[in-house]
């Protein structure tokens, strides 16, 4: 299977993924239910992973030990309101 494949096979999970995160900001040290979304995610897919405050650190091993890619996310939302009819409604900021 080619990484086309691929993308087209896990494209709407990753649009789900994306909008209930997007729905769902939640204000820099407070990441809670972020960071239990991401580890139900890892959990659901076998990736062992560690937790340090509410950041989560993950580690997918290869076939070949030689080769690395290092790969970092930040979690935190800037809440900003464009305007007072907002199409999606932001539940965690203030």
């Amino acid at each position: 299977m080619n990484i086309q494949n691929l993308a087209e096979e896990q494209e709407q999970y990753i649009i789900d993924a994306r909008r209930y995160l997007h729905q769902n900001p939640e204000v820099g040290l407070h990441e809670k239910n972020t960071s239990e979304f991401i580890q139900k995610e890892l959990d659901s897919m076998g990736i062992p992973y560690e937790t340090v405050d509410y950041g989560v650190i993950a580690l997918i091993e290869g076939k070949n030990k030689d080769n690395m890619v290092a790969l970092r996310a930040d979690i935190v939302v800037f809440c900003i309101i464009a305007a007072k009819k907002a199409a999606i409604l932001m539940n965690n900021c203030y």
